[in-house]
């Protein structure tokens, strides 16, 4: 009998636990995508010109270092505003040349749609499945190679047929990144909501920027 009640308090402990952590992700998830908005909308009436590559890289970089290694401190929030307020910056060249071409202002809109039915379809999946996707984490890390191998290709010889097959590969790597972070969570692998959140806003990010990418190369062969 006292078994059975210490199971049951220990399995409602588990599960206030788990809503805590997916609630606090989630609400840090809507506040940076608004957040990154809000630099993108001041960048596109700024007309802003494009930020180097490289330097984005780095910057992102340092940044996520920081932010992994500083658990414990209360810049981290900080930090991880900045990412996404950097990133959603550097949106806003490509979101203006976007609009100034055939179709553009239709081809944003219809990759926002796209990527908040991807985003929702996969969270309600992971949070509702009883399958544990852990074993994702292998097809991760080879999709992570993948990438990173027709990344330094594509950055030789240029092929646009290469940059869409990547564009997909890369909104096929992030999809699942979706499913197994979210999953994480729902199994109570993962209590750092800040890393979660991190992580869901680059494969968010990731869809809709790749998404633009390749509906903006099929409408121009239109």
């Amino acid at each position: 009998m006292y078994n059975k009640r210490y199971s049951k308090i220990n399995v409602t402990s588990t599960l206030l636990r788990i809503n805590e952590s997916l609630k606090k992700t989630y609400m840090l998830l809507s506040a940076t995508i608004l957040f990154s908005a809000t630099a993108c909308l001041i960048g596109i009436n700024l007309h802003v010109k494009p930020i180097n590559g490289i330097i984005l890289v780095c910057l992102n970089i340092a940044l996520l270092i920081l932010i992994h290694y500083l658990k414990n401190n209360t810049l981290r929030l900080s930090l991880v505003f900045a990412f996404t307020g950097i990133n959603g910056y550097y949106l806003a060249p490509i979101i203006n040349s976007m609009t100034n071409t055939h179709n553009g202002t239709e081809i944003i809109m219809l990759s926002l749609t796209l990527t908040g039915l991807i985003f929702f379809t996969l969270s309600i999946y992971a949070l509702t499945t009883k399958r544990n996707l852990t074993n994702l984490q292998g097809f991760l890390t080879i999709g992570f190679f993948v990438i990173m191998a027709l990344f330094i290709i594509n950055f030789f010889i240029n092929m646009t047929i290469l940059s869409l097959i990547l564009s997909g590969i890369i909104i096929t790597f992030s999809a699942c990144c979706i499913l197994y972070r979210t999953n994480d969570i729902v199994n109570n692998n993962d209590s750092d909501y800040i890393s979660a959140t991190i992580s869901l806003y680059l494969d968010i990010y990731n869809i809709f920027i790749n998404l633009l990418l390749i509906l903006r190369q099929i409408v121009s062969k239109d």
